[in-house]
């Protein structure tokens, strides 16, 4: 006996946007198809995705077997929500167990250095409205895609321009 499966028109007109979207963005996918990021990978199976350059913050990876997945060049990789039964490619580095942004931030305004071990997962700074003038202290993080110096009097950009 065949069985027929049967989808809601809704389901059918998602899909049908999702092929129809000409980026292969992981995160424009998602929104293309209406998912939620907070509940709809948990326990996903995402091997071999490519996520590029997508913003992953809030995305829920949890139970996900996300094995041979590129996230080398993911943003905010660090604000994942993942545990211990997320299945993570062999390549990817968790935040070290003291990692802390707002020590980041601190020692930054403080001009002091950010622990070498962390620099890899500083990739979002918010200094915005600090009494801040100088990046000096921010030459080194190499991973920082994204930062806010809105109001700071931050005149001099060449300490971060390479």
């Amino acid at each position: 006996m065949t069985q027929t499966m049967r989808f809601p028109a809704s389901a059918l007109d998602r899909l049908a946007a999702v092929l129809k979207e000409p980026t292969t963005s992981f995160t424009a996918l998602v929104r293309v198809a209406g998912l939620d990021k907070a509940s709809a990978f948990i326990g996903a199976d995402l091997r071999n995705v490519d996520f590029g350059t997508d913003d992953l913050a809030g995305f829920n990876f949890v139970g996900a077997d996300l094995t041979d997945a590129d996230l080398s060049r993911a943003r905010n990789i660090d604000l994942m929500i993942i545990d211990d039964t997320t299945i993570l490619p062999q390549s990817f580095r968790r935040p070290p167990v003291d990692f802390d942004m707002d020590e980041v931030k601190r020692l930054i305004l403080a001009g002091e250095p950010v622990p070498a071990s962390w620099v890899p997962f500083v990739a979002k700074l918010d200094l915005g409205r600090a009494n801040f003038a100088d990046l000096s202290p921010i030459a080194g993080l190499t991973a920082l895609q994204s930062l806010d110096l809105l109001g700071t009097q931050v005149t001099d950009l060449s300490p971060i321009a390479g």
